[in-house]
């Protein structure tokens, strides 16, 4: 019938090198949701900085047509 596999013991070096990559993982994880972040507000800052770029192009030219 369904025999259940025994699941074997693991040698400490590999309980550390399965430590160290999970912690690598996570910390990973971590830096690319903080760059991601970063990413956004630059983002928003660059799109703020642009709209006030043609509100004031936008304004020189309409002074430029009443000339």
């Amino acid at each position: 019938m369904g025999k259940k596999k025994k699941k074997r013991q693991r040698e400490p070096m590999e309980e550390q090198l399965i430590s160290v990559l999970e912690r690598s993982s996570q910390d990973l994880q971590r830096h690319l949701s903080l760059d991601r972040e970063l990413r956004k507000e630059q983002s928003r800052g660059l799109v703020e900085v642009l709209n006030k770029l043609v509100d004031v192009i936008g304004t020189m030219a309409e002074a430029m047509q009443k000339r």
